[in-house]
């Protein structure tokens, strides 16, 4: 998965790269980041990217897990400028989109349609904080990059990565590597 990761996203070659793995809740709960007292409670993350360090933390021996936070370290490779800011539904709809069982998002993001619960996207530059609100963020993150990738192409994506290594907003790199911006993006997406 490493080789196909790096090929969308644009890199010749692929770091050196460190595992850190802990067993299941107990050994999350004692070595990941605290994000929240909920987050932690309700072990919402299975995973942390650390790119300062060339290293992920993750609960378990996934392989999606290790997929998941893989890309996240690939995507700072290709994203590092200090100017850059990339996303969090970028981010983690990536991440998500190289992982083996990332399609059964598909019935979380069919129930938020349902429930009439999707986030607009200009909210969704980070991941939101209530437990219930981020099972939907990745679900949808998942939906859209999925879309963006299966309608208009994967190498679309190294190009707009860059875009945001430049400096660029989000709407502007989508601009110049798609064709249209974020609204434009959120309205293709949900009518697809």
């Amino acid at each position: 998965r490493i080789v196909e990761i790096a090929n969308v996203l644009g890199l010749d070659s692929v770091p050196r790269m460190k595992a850190v793995v802990v067993s299941g809740h107990l050994g999350a709960a004692r070595s990941f980041p605290v994000i929240s007292r909920t987050a932690s409670e309700g072990h919402i993350y299975g995973g942390f990217a650390f790119s300062r360090f060339d290293l992920f933390m993750i609960a378990g021996l996934r392989a999606d897990g290790m997929v998941h936070e893989v890309t996240h370290l690939l995507i700072e490779e290709v994203v590092g400028s200090p100017l850059a800011k990339v996303p969090a539904w970028l981010n983690e709809g990536l991440a998500m989109y190289f992982e083996v069982e990332a399609q059964a998002q598909d019935e979380r993001m069919a129930q938020a349609v349902r429930d009439d619960a999707l986030i607009n996207m200009r909210s969704m530059g980070t991941v939101p904080g209530r437990p219930a609100d981020v099972a939907i963020f990745y679900a949808q993150s998942y939906s859209i990059v999925k879309h963006l990738i299966d309608v208009y192409g994967p190498e679309r994506v190294s190009p707009l990565l860059n875009g945001l290594d430049e400096g660029l907003s989000i709407d502007v790199a989508l601009q110049s590597s798609h064709g249209f911006g974020l609204k434009e993006l959120e309205r293709n997406w949900k009518d697809d």
